[in-house]
Formats: structure tokens, sequence, C-alpha cells
């Protein structure tokens, strides 16, 4: 998986996150399952190949939305840290959590957990949330 664009700390991680509309514990989760999915990169991407080699999908961004199963997903707005968050914050709503993951189905999120939570108790990054609209908006 190629990982371009800017990496977001955990602080900005979470600020977009709360930004967006996750809280508490699902802010957490939220941020842990962009950390396995994206390392956190707004411009990360990954094909998805059938058997014969060819391109059949790819996911995008920092939460990596599938173009296959979300045809209405648009890009290059994808790679928008904003347009990306808010997409996967309708798709958890729209799914009753994070099932629609792989990095939360295989359990790779939880690796992340402690730093993030971590970040999440020191509470540092709430000040930067004024500023996610300026940022990427």
């Amino acid at each position: 998986m190629p990982l371009a664009g800017e990496q977001l700390t955990y602080g900005w991680a979470l600020a977009l996150c709360y930004h967006v509309g996750f809280r508490g514990k699902d802010l957490v989760t939220a941020v842990a399952v962009m950390c396995a999915e994206s390392a956190r990169y707004t411009e990360a991407y990954h094909n998805n190949l059938d058997d014969e080699g060819h391109v059949a999908s790819t996911d995008w961004g920092l939460f990596q939305i599938n173009d296959h199963w979300h045809p209405d997903f648009e890009m290059p707005e994808g790679f928008n840290a904003i347009y990306n968050a808010r997409y996967a914050r309708k798709m958890w709503k729209d799914s009753g959590g994070f099932n629609p993951w792989a990095a939360y189905n295989s359990g790779a999120y939880k690796q992340f957990l402690p730093i993030v939570t971590e970040h999440w108790e020191k509470r540092r990054w709430e000040s930067k949330v004024p500023n996610v609209e300026k940022r990427w908006g």
C-alpha cells in the first residue's frame, strides 16, 4: 500500500475524528482503526486485485474507503481528511459500528489502542478541534 500525503499525528487524528462526530470510546476506536488501515496517511491507497491480477477495487485515504462497496465515495475528495473521516463516520453510523473495516474485524486496530488512549487521555488534542476546518476544509 503506498503511504502518501500527510501523516496525521495522533493529536490531529483525534481532533479530526472528534470534529466529524466520534465521541468517547468510539473516538479512540476510530483513530485506532485509522492507524491500522492507513497509518494515518491522508493519501494512502490500496489496489485490490482480482484472480487475473487486474485492479478490482481500490481502498482510499485515511479510512481506506473501498470504491466498489461505496460507489458514491468521490475521488479525489477522498484524500481530503475531513471528507474521508465524515464518510467513515457515515459508514460507522449506517452499519452500527466498525464492522465495515477489515482492520477492526481482524483485530489489527487493537495494537494501536494503548497509544491512542494515552493521547486521548492527555486531552492536548482538544485545542486542535477548532482548527480542523482551517487545516483541511
